[in-house]
């Protein structure tokens, strides 16, 4: 599949690098303030698998998730009132967030791959049936997308695959 090539910057792509380096800030597994921390160990094997932060009024607000047992947490899961608004998972297993999902309502609306030094090089928007319709990327490292790629309307299930939601 070819893309086209375009030399005009995306929109947002500076805010959103803005956003990435703030929500950094804020250590994962930290509590943040009115924030009450729960801990499980699923598997019974002494390190704990599962942190679940609820607010002053007992609401789930974020699911972290060890998933591979070497005591650090792969995915996190941001909730928005009862629905998931945002995924962040470490694909490649070294430590850092590499891939975030973003949700509204049930769906996933776009995916946004980092590279090494937490710089947003791809973004995938889908349809509300879940099908992915288009992706940029940041071919060349120079902080801009300069590669669009279309999808044409699939209808193969393999397309609808979405990462896997955690329940606490």
């Amino acid at each position: 599949m070819t893309g086209k090539k375009y030399s005009k910057p995306v929109r947002g792509l500076a805010l959103f690098s803005g956003l990435i380096l703030f929500s950094c800030l804020v250590p994962a597994g930290a509590a943040r303030a009115g924030e009450q921390m729960v801990e499980k160990d699923l598997d019974n094997n002494g390190v704990m698998d599962q942190r679940a932060f609820y607010d002053e009024n007992k609401k789930l607000v974020r699911l972290e998730v060890d998933s591979d047992q070497d005591g650090r947490f792969e995915v996190i899961q941001y909730y928005t009132g009862d629905k998931i608004s945002r995924v962040e998972r470490d694909t490649d297993l070294d430590g850092k967030i590499d891939c975030i999902d973003h949700y509204q309502g049930d769906l996933r609306e776009r995916q946004e791959r980092l590279d090494k030094n937490n710089r947003l090089v791809q973004a995938t928007r889908f349809s509300k049936d879940g099908l992915p319709v288009s992706m940029e990327r940041d071919s060349s490292g120079k902080g801009k997308f300069d590669t669009f790629i279309p999808f044409p309307r699939a209808s193969s299930q393999a397309w609808k695959r979405t990462p896997r939601v955690t329940e606490p």
